[in-house]
């Protein structure tokens, strides 16, 4: 069964409601909460009955792989979001769509672990939701998604200073996790400006509604705090593509090191190379066949090599 909670004059009056007798209980100072699997046609369809938003209409926004918006049916609404947290380490952000009235506020979530009852015990301002209805209820889940886009900002902020302090160490372990982590910050950061910028968009449009029977239903939302985040996320997204920029270059002036390394070395080579394929020539040459010779050869590569390594080694290739 679903869980619901129906409240009478702000206060908790009866618990995990059969869905099919939730309209039933609609009156004066009455409002319902309920959770909704996608999955289950029975819980839509008492999605439908308890908002009165059609269920071809619930189809519809419930669609797989849409972006987050909110539409409007007269005067009730359906708002698609995803929850993202710190400490939900999914590497997809977690759909949540909520379906709201003026009498009941329907919750549909594509983790079933996620309670989101839970989320509403000790958030609720009982004169509020007396006051208000489902416009408290909506406030205290988006001010709870907003609270928890927040943590995810300043975390991922966390990291990129881990990052930062790895970059300049030279361990092939070190330079791999830089990679990995920078990556993995970067989609998380995404997955949360995805989500945060059409809820602003919403945020403004619910400024605008206005409830027959209470207050506006944009009032007491978390704009400014949403303000501030995306704020946050603008200065994270500089910081990583500097921290993005400022890797490229490491690994360049790496590259280069490796690279003069080889060339002095080669060159150091060459004279020893040089030597003996002269002497190798099979045209007969000075002392080629006496001690003095190959003395003269040894000598002269030894110290060929050795300028040209205290050469390199001055201009520090070597």
């Amino acid at each position: 069964m679903a869980r619901s909670v129906v409240f009478r004059n702000g206060d908790r009056s009866e618990e995990d409601v059969d869905p099919n007798r939730m309209p039933e209980l609609h009156g004066p100072g009455t409002v319902a909460w309920m959770a909704c699997d996608p999955g289950s046609s029975d819980e839509l369809d008492a999605a439908a009955a308890l908002t009165g938003i059609p269920r071809e209409r619930i189809d519809a926004v419930l669609t797989p792989h849409r972006r987050d918006r909110m539409w409007r049916f007269d005067e009730r609404y359906a708002i698609h979001t995803h929850i993202i947290r710190p400490d939900r380490n999914e590497a997809e952000a977690t759909r949540l769509v909520l379906l709201v009235s003026s009498e009941a506020l329907v919750t549909c979530c594509d983790d079933p672990d996620l309670d989101i009852g839970d989320v509403l015990t000790g958030t609720l301002d009982t004169d509020a939701l007396a006051r208000a209805g489902t416009a408290e209820i909506l406030r205290a889940i988006l001010q709870w998604l907003v609270t928890g886009y927040q943590k995810t900002a300043l975390e991922i902020d966390e990291g990129i200073d881990e990052i930062e302090e790895s970059l300049f160490e030279e361990s092939p372990t070190a330079i791999d996790r830089v990679q990995r982590d920078t990556y993995g910050l970067q989609r998380r950061l995404v997955l949360l400006r995805r989500s945060v910028l059409p809820l602003r968009e919403d945020f403004a449009e619910l400024r605008h509604l206005t409830s027959r029977s209470g207050p506006s239903i944009g009032e007491h939302l978390p704009v400014r705090q949403l303000d501030h985040l995306l704020t946050l996320i603008d200065s994270l997204r500089e910081m990583l593509v500097s921290t993005l920029s400022t890797n490229i270059n490491l690994q360049q002036n790496r590259l280069n090191k490796t690279m003069k390394k080889l060339t002095g070395w080669a060159a150091v080579i060459a004279i020893p190379t040089f030597i003996t394929s002269w002497y190798g020539m099979n045209v007969p040459m000075p002392a080629q066949t006496e001690l003095r010779g190959a003395l003269l050869a040894s000598a002269v590569v030894l110290a060929g090599a050795a300028v040209m390594y205290l050469i390199f080694r001055r201009k520090d290739w070597l």
